[in-house]
């Protein structure tokens, strides 16, 4: 037995130096995905990283409650450096996979998402191969997590692909569009933690992020 209609939320965020054009709608999107799930009165917890070559997995929230998530800003998202994209990805997991283990039955939650966003390509890792990472994926995926990958780069999103993420949850958004994006995966995310509904995006979302009319 779980925690019911608990879901924790892994929020994975590129903090690369390709990231800087963005930086102010990343910091915008980013506070106001929180303070939407922060109106659904369901218990909710977070852990939110950023990642570059200088540090490919800083930790700004771990296993936190919403209400205890920092507020992002130019003091803690300062883009710079490379794309360790894998590393990222694969610690994430790594730890978060750690830290459900010491739950017990009725205290770990009863969903399990985690969200990807970036805009660029892997380019930096050191630990992780694409190969480790799609299988870790793969296993939770049958586990019953699930995984959401947003980029602004096309090329990235077919690599969410072989990472086996399911072509209906990844999607590319215009640098034009990205506080759009981050609402729309923010519904989204409001609408499955109160009812489970699918997070598959639909063709209308995918031009909304796109920027497409």
């Amino acid at each position: 037995m779980t925690n019911p209609q608990s879901t924790h939320i892994t929020l994975i965020l590129d903090r690369s130096g390709s990231m800087s054009d963005i930086t102010d709608d990343i910091i915008g999107g980013v506070n106001s995905f929180f303070d939407k799930q922060r109106s659904v009165d369901l218990p909710a917890s977070v852990t939110l990283v950023q990642f570059d070559s200088q540090n490919p997995f800083e930790i700004l929230a771990e296993n936190l409650p919403l209400s205890k998530v920092p507020t992002l800003d130019h003091g803690n998202y300062q883009p710079r450096a490379s794309t360790p994209l894998l590393d990222a990805i694969g610690t994430g997991i790594h730890r978060l996979s750690a830290h459900l283990d010491m739950h017990t039955p009725e205290t770990k939650p009863d969903a399990v998402v985690f969200v990807i966003v970036t805009d660029g390509m892997e380019n930096a890792s050191t630990t992780f191969t694409r190969a480790h990472i799609t299988d870790l994926i793969k296993a939770k995926q049958d586990a019953g997590w699930e995984f959401v990958f947003l980029s602004s780069d096309l090329s990235a999103v077919r690599e969410a692909r072989e990472f086996a993420v399911n072509d209906t949850r990844s999607a590319n958004f215009s640098k034009r569009n990205v506080r759009e994006s981050m609402n729309i995966v923010s519904d989204k995310m409001m609408s499955y933690r109160r009812s489970r509904t699918d997070l598959a995006f639909s063709d209308k979302e995918r031009k909304d992020m796109e920027g497409n009319e």
